[in-house]
């Protein structure tokens, strides 16, 4: 848009170049507009909007946990040779506090 607002101050002589310069910078600053209205359009938490914290909290972890335990292989998972158990046990052992943690929280009715 400057680059074309500097053309048209070069160009007040020629009606026709001005013309051309002033219609540029009117669709970009329109273009520009538009965009910046859909990123704040983006930005709204829709995914959110009529869910209640704890399922909002939920989801993500659940596809957290399940995204770890399909990373692990099935040998790894069932291995029980280590110290601690399996990496499946230890995984869903460490995963209780947090798994608690959103269970209490408490979203009050209203």
């Amino acid at each position: 848009m400057v680059t074309h607002v500097r053309a048209a101050g070069r160009a007040a002589g020629d009606p026709r170049r001005l013309g051309f310069h002033l219609d540029r910078v009117e669709s970009l600053a329109t273009d520009s507009l538009n965009e910046a209205r859909r990123s704040v359009q983006a930005l709204r938490p829709g995914p959110l909007t009529g869910s209640r914290l704890p399922s909002c909290l939920r989801r993500p972890w659940r596809r957290a946990q399940n995204a770890l335990l399909r990373r692990a292989t099935a040998r790894s998972l069932h291995r029980s040779d280590s110290p601690g158990g399996s990496l499946r046990d230890r995984f869903l052992a460490g995963s209780k506090p947090a798994s608690h943690a959103i269970a209490a929280v408490a979203v009050p009715e209203g």
